[in-house]
Order: C-alpha cells, then structure tokens, then sequence
C-alpha cells in the first residue's frame, strides 16, 4: 500500500471535485446509498492509501478530521477516525484527499480554542512516510503499575454493536504524607531553652485545623491522599538508635483529628527529629503504594534549640546526623518539607542552608522555609505541592484514534469511548501529574465484529424494505 506525506491547502467542497463515476440501476442505487449510509465507521475505501498528518504547529498533538458528506452537502465527522494524533498515519480514500476532506488542531480540553478548518491534503513525498509502519506489539514502553484499565476488558474481546466501546480507568495517585511535629510548639519550655524572638505558641487543634483546610478542603483530595503524625522532642543529644513502630497513614479526617491527640503526649514523642524521621521513613516503607509519591513534613520551632534552632550549627555531632538523616531519606525517593515557626529566613542557621542544599541535590523535591508565626502556617501549608492529575489522554496506537470525550476527575478516575478496529488493538494511556511527571501504560484489547455486522445488516434489510414499500423515494437529475 502507497504511503503518502501530506500537506494541506485552502479549496473549499465545491471546488476541484473528485472523479467518481458509477452506473447502477435505481434499485442498485439504492441499495448503494443505504448500505454506506448504515456502514459509516469502518467502511472500506474503495482507492486506500496510507496519509500521514503531521503535527506542524499544532501545541495539542490532536488533530480533528472531517469529510464532505455528498447526500447531505455538507461536512460531518470523519466515520473512522474523527480525531487523531499527530505524526501518524490514517487510512483515506484517494477521492477524499483533494477538497473532500478537511483537518484542524483540536483542544481535547476546550472545543473553543481548536484552529481554523484546513481543506484539503497535498502529496509531496511518496512512500517512506514516518508513523504508517503497523504497531509493533513487542515494543512497548514500560508499563506504569499506577494505570489501570477495567474497560474495555481484557479476558474477552469487545462484541457490540459500536466501534467505540466505553472506557474507564485509574491513574493512582496515593499521596502518603507523615506531618513530624516539634513537640515544643504545644508545651512550656525551660527558660534555659527559650531564645528571643519567638512566635506565638501552636495548639494541636490550630495545628489540625490548617491541614484539614489545606489539604482535606482547600485541594479536595481527601481519599487519595494519606496522612500520619510524629511527634518529636529533640535537645540534640546523641542517643542510641532505638527502633519505633511504624505509624498508620489515614486517609480520613475523622482519623486525622483522632490520631492529633499524640501531639501533646510527651510519651509518644521521638527523642530526636532524626529519630522521628526514621520512624517516618518506616511508615511510608510500611505501607507504599507501588511508585506512591511520598512527603515528610517538619514543622519545627524556632525557639527550640534543636534540631535547627541556633544551638544546632555549635555541635558537629548533631548537624552531622541531621545531614546524614536528610540525605538517606532524600536518596530514597521522599520529599522532604521544613517549615520553621518563630523566626525569618535571614535568622536561620548554616545547618538550615547544608539541608536545603542536601535536598536540592537529591532531586527528591522539597524545601526549607521559615514563617514568622502560626498565622502564615495555612498559606505556607497550601503552597507545598501535592500530587494531582493534569490531564490523561488514550489513544488507539493501532488506529491512531484517540478517546474523545475524555473525562478525569481529582481522584484520578478516568472515562470516555475510544474507537477501536477489527482484532488487536494497542491502546496507550498517558497522565501528566502536578509535579511534571508523566505515567505512561500501554495495554492490548480485542475487537470482534461480528455484533456489528449484524446490526448493520439488519438495518440494511430495514432500509431495503421501506423502500420495497413505497416509503423510501429517490430522485434522478439526467445529464444531458
């Protein structure tokens, strides 16, 4: 089969016209125009060539193709393939090509802003076209465990009436967060403990509050996200490791707000933030999604002398743990999030630099960020990042076709129709998430139809007997 390269040029459907002629009697003529009204989607073109549509300028990659529908003159979707991805190649009818057919850049996300129409498409380059080699089914890139599709399924081929069966999915999008709270932020400290400067105190209750608005309301992702508390009280000692148990992620606010009351417990505090952060560490080990993105965030006082009050930088014993500690939880994948009460930018020590550094080199996300008091906690709280999905785009590698509509929702749901042809089809599924990370799963489903054609055929028959019976009238221009 030819492979062509198209370009496309302005020419409107009544311009240059295509030669087509046929003969057929009245009722051939019929039966003609009935059956390639019924087929729509899949019929077979009688001159096929393989077009490849590039991109050009289009941002989307998404391209929308209509034809000039004769009977009704006028321009109706593309029965096939209504919309495409870019630089891939399509099977057309060589009559289509000159005025019959039009293509724009489409907006999956806004039917507004697509680009103007463009008629037509122009052979330069014939053959050795990118894209219009058939799919190789044992290349595919590395499926993302965090993708699912239930539909269509996958232990039995689709048999229905409908090239474009019913899509749904699920991009994982578990966000495990372990809050590591300075104790001392809820209870008196000792005069020798206090330094100048210090912010209002931090009740547990103000503390719940700021996430529950955060997190639970402000970005509604309750359910996807999971939470867990540590409390710490750190005076910089050094102790011998003592193993703790992992605590349990909640997902609830209900669980949240019970779990809070460990805050104020100085029996259920850490003896040391390093302590607490491997605590954490074992929480998120515990119970990790696969490919789950993970966050430790330090709230920590500044007038506290430890583990980044001022007393921090004097002893090389306790900034070497605290460095050591933030870079194994780094290199493991975790993001880690200061935010130090009581005190401006400029008042915190080198340590608090050596971390930020630590963490900007690991390339786990996360910052080092001090507020003056608990009232800027909730902005700060809001600006940290938290995971959600910015878009899911499915496309039919075999076809070239994409699933249109296309919904997702926060909780990384995803729904739609994608078009689908005769036997194998390799679908891709692709999520863009907030943090600029793409997930990518390709998955194989099956087509069968033999539900189609019977439809089809009953139509047909339908179509055949109203005219039979008068209902059905065709008129006839002579050409002289």
């Amino acid at each position: 089969m030819l492979a062509l390269m198209v370009r496309t040029q302005e020419k409107g459907p009544h311009g240059l016209q295509a030669s087509r002629r046929f003969r057929c009697s009245p009722l051939g003529l019929l039966a003609t125009i009935g059956l390639f009204s019924a087929l729509g989607a899949g019929t077979p073109p009688h001159d096929p060539v393989q077009v490849f549509y590039p991109q050009g300028e289009c941002e989307t990659g998404v391209l929308e193709i209509e034809l000039w529908n004769r009977t009704l003159k006028a321009w109706r979707p593309h029965p096939d393939h209504p919309r495409v991805m870019a630089n891939t190649c399509q099977t057309e009818d060589a009559g289509d090509l000159l005025n019959e057919i039009r293509v724009r850049c489409a907006d999956p996300a806004n039917a507004a802003r697509g680009s103007s129409w463009v008629t037509g498409v122009q052979v330069y380059e014939p053959s050795g076209a990118p894209g219009c080699q058939g799919p190789n089914f044992s290349l595919r890139r590395p499926n993302s465990p965090r993708i699912t599709l239930t539909a269509p399924r996958a232990d039995r081929p689709v048999s229905e009436p409908n090239r474009t069966p019913a899509l749904r999915g699920q991009v994982e999008l578990t966000h495990d967060v372990v809050v590591l709270v300075d104790q001392t932020l809820f209870t008196s400290l000792a005069a020798s403990e206090v330094e100048p400067g210090r912010g209002p105190r931090l009740t547990p209750e103000q503390l719940m509050q700021t996430l529950e608005k955060a997190i639970g309301g402000a970005l509604d992702l309750e359910g996807p996200l999971r939470l867990a508390w540590i409390p710490f009280a750190d005076r910089g000692a050094a102790r011998p490791p003592v193993a703790r148990q992992p605590v349990p992620l909640l997902s609830d606010s209900a669980g949240w707000r019970a779990e809070s009351r460990i805050l104020d417990q100085k029996g259920a505090a850490a003896p040391s933030w390093v302590s607490g952060l491997d605590q954490a560490m074992a929480s998120l080990g515990a119970t990790q999604a696969p490919e789950a993105r993970q966050t430790i965030l330090s709230i920590l006082d500044a007038a506290a002398a430890y583990p980044l009050g001022r007393a921090a930088g004097s002893s090389p014993g306790h900034r070497q743990r605290v460095l050591s500690a933030v870079e194994r939880a780094a290199q493991s994948g975790i993001a880690l999030e200061f935010l130090v009460i009581g005190a401006p930018e400029r008042d915190l020590p080198e340590l608090a630099g050596q971390v930020r550094a630590k963490i900007r080199s690991a390339g786990s996300g996360g910052s080092v960020a001090a507020i003056p008091d608990s009232e800027a906690l909730t902005p700060s709280v809001l600006a940290l990042r938290v995971l959600s999905l910015r878009e899911v785009r499915v496309e039919n590698l075999t076809t070239g076709g994409v699933a249109d509509p296309l919904e997702w929702d926060a909780s990384g749901q995803f729904k739609g129709r994608i078009p689908l042809q005769a036997g194998r089809n390799l679908l891709r599924v692709r999520a863009r998430l907030s943090g600029g990370e793409e997930l990518t799963a390709d998955f194989e489903r099956g087509f069968d139809p033999s539900a189609l054609r019977q439809k089809l055929r009953a139509e047909e028959r339908a179509r055949i007997e109203r005219a039979r019976l008068g209902e059905l009238s065709i008129k006839v221009e002579e050409r002289r």
